[in-house]
């Protein structure tokens, strides 16, 4: 029953949604191209083309998925088949918690009224913090995987700064980089290059943690990691100390 219950949960709301939409793109590239070349896809062609096919699919549901989870918000984590009537189980759940010492005898009422009445209220409690805890869960695990990507990109940006011999400035929020003389045009477009899309990266995932602190706070008070918070803390400090003074930008 565990196990049921387990899978259930992984039944959310993002991720029926993102499977949905990939099935539906896949069936339309594959009949379009069937169309077209003659071709069909998986069951004919050359392997090349079939892991190309796949690899699209797979990129589209990554790309989906992030834009209905950011759409969404801890929505995009709740398990399908219990979406109807969310916002009245959160509301039962914050209640039963704030309440319990102010009104002892309301639970001890619902067990000596009707039948239905208990069943239903139980049922609804015993499902809320299944949800509650299942968001918490993933919750949890998004803000470490944002924080450890944070680092991976800092210290990226750290060494490319160190192996390239580079400085990097912000100017009115905006990212300036300066390179040595000896540097190629074809070297400076390249890091150019390289050092602004670390540093969009950087900027959406400290971006995305700050919406992730505010679920956090909605769901427990922002409590749930403080480990995470504090590395994310240390991650922005890191970023700061990269760049150069503007004294030095000539």
């Amino acid at each position: 029953m565990r196990f049921l219950s387990f899978i259930k949960n992984k039944f959310t709301i993002g991720a029926v949604f993102s499977l949905l939409a990939s099935v539906l793109v896949g069936l339309f590239i594959r009949s379009t191209y069937q169309y077209v070349c003659g071709v069909s896809l998986l069951l004919e062609g050359d392997i090349t083309l079939n892991a190309l096919y796949l690899s699209t699919l797979a990129l589209f549901r990554f790309i989906f998925a992030a834009g209905l989870e950011f759409k969404l918000g801890t929505t995009y984590h709740m398990p399908i088949l219990d979406y109807k009537g969310s916002t009245v189980l959160y509301m039962d759940d914050n209640s039963t918690s704030n309440d319990s010492s102010s009104k002892p005898s309301s639970s001890n009422t619902g067990l000596s009224g009707s039948g239905s009445g208990s069943s239903n209220q139980g049922g609804s409690s015993v499902i809320t913090k299944e949800v509650v805890q299942n968001i918490k869960a993933n919750l949890v695990k998004d803000m470490k995987d944002n924080v450890t990507t944070q680092w991976n990109m800092v210290d990226k940006l750290i060494k490319m700064k160190k192996d390239h011999n580079i400085k990097l400035y912000s100017v009115d929020g905006n990212l300036e980089i300066g390179v040595p003389p000896s540097m190629t045009d074809e070297e400076v477009a390249k890091i150019t290059k390289q050092v602004g899309i670390i540093d969009r990266i950087i900027q959406t995932k400290f971006s995305e943690y700050k919406n992730m602190k505010k679920a956090d706070a909605n769901i427990n008070g922002s409590k749930l990691d403080i480990t995470s918070d504090i590395m994310s803390k240390a991650n922005k400090v890191s970023y700061k100390m990269i760049f150069d003074d503007d004294d030095d930008n000539s």
